[in-house]
Order: structure tokens, then sequence, then C-alpha cells
């Protein structure tokens, strides 16, 4: 009865010293961070991807990280969306600057959340397809995830499996480049 007891202090001990490491290493990373990913669409034009991207009624069609979104009441006289992901995590974005066919930026609502910051979308033409760029200005509050981001999740997950989506909606390879 004593060995369990032992093992089960030494295992509570060993969580609280990995947690304590985590914080103590995200006291030393920066809050803010930049990501940037691009990807390179053979067939589908700036104004496909641009109708595809601001139809945020359609967006969980083709997202595979979204179950569902819907529209929300406008902030500061700017379009607001929220996004349900597949594990149910609800988060609302603003439109900030919307130039069609061109650029596109939304931020997180939330400004008291864990994280947030934007996401910029750039488009241009390359000859019959399109490039799409987007670049994450973020930050993230809490040290220890900041440490499991920067090391163990990265910031750019979330920008390639965006990517991924977009080039498999237009039944594209999605090979999703830096773009920093």
């Amino acid at each position: 009865m004593h060995l369990v007891w032992i093992l089960f202090l030494a295992l509570i001990g060993t969580l609280a010293a990995l947690i304590s490491a985590l914080a103590v290493a995200g006291l030393f990373l920066p809050r803010e961070h930049r990501a940037a990913r691009s990807l390179r669409l053979g067939q589908a034009s700036t104004a496909q991807v641009w109708n595809l991207i601001t139809d945020q009624a359609r967006a969980a069609a083709w997202r595979s990280n979204l179950k569902a979104t819907r529209r929300l009441e406008d902030h500061r006289g700017r379009e607001v969306w929220e996004e349900t992901s597949r594990n149910g995590q609800a988060m609302s974005f603003e439109t900030l600057d919307a130039i069609p066919d061109a650029r596109l930026v939304r931020r997180i609502v939330e400004s008291g959340g864990p994280f947030g910051g934007t996401w910029t979308f750039e488009l241009g033409g390359e000859g019959a397809g399109c490039r799409i760029r987007i670049t994450e200005d973020g930050w993230i509050a809490n040290p220890v995830f900041r440490t499991l981001a920067r090391f163990v999740f990265g910031y750019h997950r979330s920008l390639e499996t965006y990517l991924e989506d977009l080039a498999r909606h237009f039944g594209e390879p999605g090979r999703p480049e830096p773009a920093e």
C-alpha cells in the first residue's frame, strides 16, 4: 500500500515539475509570434479563391476542422462570424479589411481569451491560377501554452491545414510553402 502512495506522489511531483518547466520556458518566449504560409493553385483564379474564403456561411463544407459557422451581430460596423471547430470550441472573427480578389484581414474578437491575433490573406494571380499567402500575427497569454505552441504544435499547423483544405476543395495538391 505504501508503494502505491509513493508512486502516486512521484507521478504528481513529476507532472508538477513538467508543468513548472513549461511555464518557466514560456516566460522566456515572446508573447507575440508571426507565422506565414503560401500556396499556389494552378487552376483556381483569384476571384474563385476570394469567393470561397469570404463565403463564411459555407466554410464548414470545405474546411476539415470546422463543424459550423454562424453570422453574429456586427462589431463596430464590421462583419462578425462565429466558427465552431469539430471539437466544439467556438471562436468569433471580425473582418477588419476586405479588398476583393486581393486582401482580407480577420481578427479574433474575444480580447480576454488565452490567445488572439489576426489572419491576413493576400491573393495574387499567377498565370491561370492564384497564389494565396496567409500571415498570422498572434499572441499567446499563457506561458505553458506558449511553450507548447512553439515547440510541440507549431505556429504554422492551422495555416497549413487551411491551405491544404483549400487545395483539396479545388482538386489540387496541397503543398503549403514557407512565406516568411
